[in-house]
């Protein structure tokens, strides 16, 4: 047979195994020989028993170059390998690789192993292996993040091969299960694909028993499989928060702290001159330990600010009697002042002065005996017109008011020639005449109630009510003192209520004794600041 009658025979039976969809199905599920991957011999039988063995190199996911194993073909009992240029072989030879480490199956089988390089190593190996490289990427359980899974001929290509790259583990979004119980919490990390690891911590703010968050954080895209610590509130550690000192600061940042420290805010602004919507005062002084959502009120600067009127009551002691002057000092100067008339009247009571005034004042009270001209530093306040409070500095010198008081009246029994014997002469410099004053209250009173009548601005006498409704319909007596005429205001405040009424005018007569209503008595106005039932 000449070669020329051989190469027509070896065309024709190329071209009957590419049209036998019978052998070309039995050559790519390895049924025509045995074939083992990676760079393993591939020995191929045929009906005479001759073997032709040869080294090659297929693609991973099991495909072979058909072409490669197609070149095997039966002619006249023999078995030929096809190569380029369709070079014989003869039955029985064996074939090895070729002196320059080609295969001798051809370029389909020689694709480089490049499973588990870096993708730019995998990828330059291909390039020097001749081939042009198209890279794609996937996710794959197994094979890490930018490592490269493997390579694989571009169908109807025979030097494009396509490189695929690990994208690592399908990435998901971490649910957001804060707050939920732990249970459900886990649950729901698992149904989303992740390993959950349970760690429990103290917290303040969540509750026991429920999810604080998780590791890596809600929202996060993580791995699917992967572990997700999940972390479970064991409650607070401690019931009870210290309280932040925020004077100075403004009134957002002190009650973003305040808030952030578990306390609740109120906020409450306050006329000061200066530190305009800065904290200038707070209800519980820094440092102080207390339980969790207490109320801290803070005070905040207006910047400005005008006088404010506050009433101090100053309590007199008992035995007091004659006539006083009080005044007030600030810094050496009167700023106010004020008259008792009868002390008897106020003896054990209190007396009220009404003072005005900015921000912090150190107030000192200082009372006169109009009968002996001694006087006594009676006593020192603390005034914060901003907060309306005034402290006592020390206590009261009672003591030394009793020993500048006015000695009681006497009567002397000399007879002066005769002329006073058995009579009651008072020796009193200002002898006042007594007057009972008869003064009626509506239906309808009831609570408690303090009656003050004035004489001139000045309180000179003082009745208390206990039950209004033991008086109601009824009247209640005025003791006064005084002399010659005099016009008189009862002014009644209700102890329950807090608010005052003019209630009624009187002008006395102290010589004929008599007392004339003047207008009508304010009844309305009484019952207006009874408290209600």
């Amino acid at each position: 047979m000449t070669d020329k009658d051989l190469d027509n025979k070896l065309t024709a039976a190329f071209d009957n195994v590419r049209a036998d969809s019978a052998v070309k199905a039995r050559i790519r599920k390895g049924l025509a020989g045995d074939i083992i991957m990676e760079n393993k011999t591939i020995s191929i039988s045929n009906t005479d028993n001759n073997k032709v063995t040869g080294t090659a190199k297929v693609r991973r996911r099991g495909r072979i170059a058909a072409a490669a194993i197609a070149g095997v073909l039966a002619v006249g009992g023999g078995v030929y390998l096809l190569k380029d240029g369709y070079d014989r072989v003869d039955p029985g030879s064996s074939l090895s690789a070729a002196e320059d480490g080609t295969s001798p199956l051809g370029s389909y089988a020689s694709i480089p192993d490049v499973a588990g390089m870096d993708a730019a190593d995998a990828e330059s190996v291909l390039r020097e292996a001749g081939y042009t490289v198209t890279l794609r990427t996937q996710y794959d359980l197994t094979v890490p993040e930018g490592k490269a899974i493997g390579a694989e001929l571009i169908e109807g290509t025979e030097d494009e091969v396509e490189l695929l790259i690990s994208a690592g583990k399908t990435k998901v979004k971490v649910p957001d299960v804060s707050g939920y119980e732990s249970d459900a919490a886990e649950s729901e990390l698992k149904a989303a694909g992740f390993a959950v690891m349970l760690r429990s911590k103290y917290d303040d703010k969540v509750s026991e028993g429920q999810a604080i968050g998780t590791e890596p954080a809600a929202g996060t895209e993580f791995a699917a499989d992967d572990m997700v610590t999940l972390y479970i509130s064991k409650g607070p550690l401690d019931t009870q928060v210290k309280v932040p000192d925020v004077v100075g600061l403004t009134k957002e940042r002190a009650t973003n702290i305040l808030e952030y420290n578990d306390l609740k805010v109120k906020v409450l602004e306050m006329p000061h001159d200066g530190d305009k919507g800065k904290v200038i005062d707070q209800s519980i002084e820094g440092d102080r330990r207390v339980d969790r959502d207490s109320e801290v009120t803070i005070y905040v600067s207006t910047g400005e600010s005008d006088p404010v009127d506050l009433t101090v009551s100053l309590p007199m002691p008992e035995g007091l009697n004659g006539s006083y002057a009080v005044d007030v000092y600030k810094d050496g100067n009167v700023v106010y002042q004020k008259a008792i008339l009868k002390g008897e009247a106020y003896a054990g009571r209190t007396i009220d002065l009404d003072i005005s005034g900015k921000k912090t004042e150190t107030l000192t009270v200082k009372i006169r005996s109009d009968e002996t001209g001694k006087s006594v530093d009676y006593a020192v306040f603390n005034v914060n017109y901003d907060k309306k409070t005034a402290e006592l500095a020390g206590r009261l010198d009672t003591e030394g008011l009793l020993a500048i008081n006015s000695p009681k009246s006497e009567t002397s029994n000399s007879n002066n020639n005769g002329e006073d014997d058995n009579i009651g002469i008072s020796k009193s410099v200002d002898a006042s005449s007594e007057l009972t004053i008869s003064l009626p209250v509506p239906e309808g009173l009831r609570g408690s109630y303090n009656v003050d009548v004035f004489k001139e601005g000045n309180p000179i006498s003082y009745q208390h009510i206990a039950n209004g409704a033991s008086v109601a319909g009824g009247s209640i007596t005025l003791d006064i003192y005084g002399k010659k005429i005099e016009t008189l205001l009862v002014k009644i405040t209700s102890e329950d209520t807090g608010k005052s009424v003019d209630y009624a005018v009187f002008n006395v007569n102290f010589v004929n004794k008599t007392a004339e209503l003047v207008g009508r008595l304010d009844k309305d106005g009484l019952l207006a600041i009874t408290p209600q039932k």
